[in-house]
């Protein structure tokens, strides 16, 4: 794992359940690229958010363990 791989991963099992707008030291399209990396090697899901009230529609995520 990457540096910066560690850090997203780091920062998702101290707070699960963030938003991938809240991990703010990595820049955005490099931030994307991580967390599908991560996805894909099965180190962390996301699940899909609806706020019907709000009509926001997100991903919070997870470390898998």
């Amino acid at each position: 794992m990457t540096a910066k791989e560690e850090i997203i991963y780091n920062y998702i099992k101290e707070h699960p359940g963030c938003r991938h707008r809240e991990i703010r030291e990595i820049p955005l399209v490099e931030r994307i690229v991580i967390l599908d990396d991560l996805t894909n090697k099965g180190l962390i899901r996301k699940q899909l958010f609806s706020d019907f009230a709000n009509r926001e529609y997100y991903d919070k995520w997870y470390v898998v363990e």
